[in-house]
């Protein structure tokens, strides 16, 4: 009760980012409820990171983003994504986000790019280039973060957190070729100037040969899954080395278990006492962090029967979305600009990969979508999420399904609502159109025609965009 009330107030903006919650000795008064389920409401909603404890001065109200980040870096992780398949991800989409978003770009951020570089620039004329993808990623992050939308922020920052912990293990150097430094050097200079001069297609053609300095074994490791050290990678996450909470440290070791699957999904967990041992703790910090598991959807506890471990699946970035988007953290169009820039080339990338048999799934969640949704503009855009997860499913990138994945979803549960209200001739005319487009994707796809199919998709995402807005 204290938990759900209170992240609702939060949600509904009663209670505002950096404000303050009522004291423990309020909240048991108003909820006639005792220390310990408070205190334990309180860690519930700092669990899901909607406010943080400060040592003897309460509990704030914080951002929902943070949350999200993580959450989408636990996801990726725990899926032993490919790092060639980041690679390909972010050369890909990045020419095609600063293109989009181009104009958005404030000062702020290029100043903080241009600090970046100066760094960079210093650390390739060391021997040594220790920290060259560190800063690298600082670079690029900033630039995102200047074009204004928090979900892109988040998944880039993901990708880069993903990146760097991978370079840092020195078996995977022999993976990773050297930098054309000279050209990472020249290109970045041009990005940066461009973008001080305003002129996007110098800075989109910069960015492209920047990408281009970067080599690796795209065959070696496009399609190698990538076993994570849970523990560690959890730890920096979290920034356990200045946080000494016993119970955020054994949050990170059991969901690094997890994370590195040596706890996977459906297993029962390991006894109370044996998780003790094992990880040095007492029960109480123990419960603790099983609570925040459970929280955080990773963990299911049944009185009777034991806890289980959950598959790391899409509902717990969905949820921390939607607690966003209540919040007024993120806006509708904030999602539908991941999808603008992900769903044309996970299509284009559909049609490069796609094998006869995912022809033919494809037009069946296709022929679904019609005869089962076509009565109802909110039924079909329902079916269409099938339609494109499918054809996302066969593109060969895990990034781009699970992004096409989470944002589809979204997008159509909410444009679902919103074109309902539509006239019903002129819903049953957009339908139509929507159809026929994706009847002709997909055959761009089986004749593997990658323009074409991009094109039509950017075409077919300027369609929906235009009845929602």
């Amino acid at each position: 009760m204290v938990y759900e009330d209170l992240s609702e107030r939060i949600i509904r903006g009663e209670y505002l980012t950096g404000e303050k919650l009522p004291s423990e000795k309020e909240l048991m008064l108003r909820y006639n409820r005792s220390h310990g389920t408070v205190r334990d409401g309180i860690k519930m909603l700092q669990a899901m990171g909607m406010v943080r404890i400060i040592p003897g001065g309460g509990a704030e109200v914080i951002s929902s983003t943070d949350t999200f980040y993580k959450t989408v870096v636990e996801i990726l992780a725990s899926s032993r994504i490919s790092m060639g398949q980041i690679i390909e991800f972010v050369k890909e989409s990045e020419p095609r986000l600063l293109s989009k978003f181009f104009y958005r770009i404030d000062e702020e951020s290029i100043v903080k790019m241009e600090m970046a570089f100066e760094k960079l620039e210093l650390i390739c004329q060391s021997p040594e280039q220790d920290g060259i993808h560190e800063q690298l990623s600082r670079i690029h992050i900033e630039m995102i973060k200047g074009m204004n939308n928090p979900c892109l922020t988040a998944l880039f920052s993901a990708l880069s957190f993903l990146w760097i912990e991978y370079v840092r293990k020195k078996e995977n150097k022999d993976k990773i070729n050297t930098f054309d430094t000279k050209n990472l050097i020249k290109t970045h200079r041009r990005l940066i100037d461009a973008m001080r001069t305003d002129d996007p297609a110098i800075a989109v053609k910069a960015l492209k040969e920047g990408k281009s300095c970067l080599f690796y074994d795209s065959k070696g490791i496009r399609g190698e899954k990538y076993t994570y050290d849970g523990k560690a990678l959890t730890e920096e996450l979290y920034g356990v080395k200045t946080d000494s909470r016993a119970s955020l440290k054994a949050y990170c070791q059991i969901l690094g278990m997890i994370i590195s699957g040596q706890l996977k999904g459906g297993q029962k967990m390991p006894a109370e006492r044996k998780l003790t041992e094992t990880l040095g703790i007492s029960r109480p910090v123990l419960i603790e962090a099983l609570r925040m598991l459970e929280v955080r959807g990773y963990i299911e506890r049944n009185r009777g029967s034991g806890t289980v471990v959950r598959n790391v699946d899409d509902m717990g970035a969905e949820r921390i979305l939607n607690i966003m988007y209540r919040r007024g953290e993120i806006t509708f169009r904030h999602v539908f600009e991941v999808r603008e820039i992900c769903e044309p080339v996970a299509f284009q990338f559909a049609a490069r990969f796609r094998k006869y048999s995912d022809i033919r799934q494809i037009q069946i969640a296709l022929d679904e979508a019609w005869t089962e949704g076509r009565d109802s503009i909110d039924h079909y855009m329902g079916y269409g999420v099938n339609f494109d997860c499918k054809a996302a499913e066969i593109c060969g990138n895990k990034v781009l399904y699970w992004v096409e994945r989470i944002s589809s979803q979204f997008c159509h549960d909410l444009l679902g609502a919103k074109l309902v209200k539509l006239p019903a001739h002129f819903a049953q005319q957009l339908m139509k159109q929507i159809y026929d487009e994706h009847s002709d994707m997909l055959s761009y796809i089986a004749v593997r025609d990658e323009d074409a199919v991009r094109q039509l998709c950017e075409r077919h995402l300027k369609v929906i965009a235009d009845a929602a807005f």
